[in-house]
């Protein structure tokens, strides 16, 4: 049987050590939970989560290069998207899913669902892009990949 102290050690965030210098036990752990959510909130905000200031967007489709208040990089290679991507596709795809489970609780014809579903799936994706990217940039400063330069 393990006891508390034994799983804590087995499952750490180690890997945030470096940029979250903070205390063991507990407090640690509970500082650095909160940190992660105020990070992910931030982003899904479009707002730097560095600074909390600088806006991730200058328009609807296109992300800033670097925060314009403290400089950091959002994305560093061309190819860094595409976890905000896989982000979007997951959650649209949720969607998708959530509205076909009507088929079977209500009596809408199945075509004109597939076409609800479709425009409903199609906007969200539309909708949803800036901010799974800007979630991806958050999870990329959580783990350090996402620095100043």
């Amino acid at each position: 049987m393990y006891r508390a102290a034994d799983l804590s050690s087995q499952f750490s965030f180690s890997f945030l050590e470096d940029i979250v210098p903070l205390r063991r036990g507990p407090i640690r752990t509970s500082r650095l939970m909160w940190r992660i959510v105020r990070v992910l909130t931030y982003s899904l905000l479009l707002i730097c989560p560095a600074c909390h200031h600088g806006h991730m967007f200058r328009s609807r489709f296109r992300m800033n290069v670097r925060c314009p208040v403290c400089g950091i990089v959002f994305e560093r290679s061309a190819g860094e998207f595409s976890g905000g991507m896989a982000i979007n596709t997951i959650a649209t795809s949720s969607v998708a899913v959530a509205g076909a489970a009507l088929a079977f609780f209500t009596d809408v014809p199945v075509w004109t669902l597939i076409a609800v579903l479709t425009v409903i799936s199609t906007a969200f994706a539309i909708w949803f892009y800036r901010h799974a990217r800007a979630l991806w940039a958050g999870i990329l400063f959580l783990t350090g990949s996402m620095r100043e330069e």
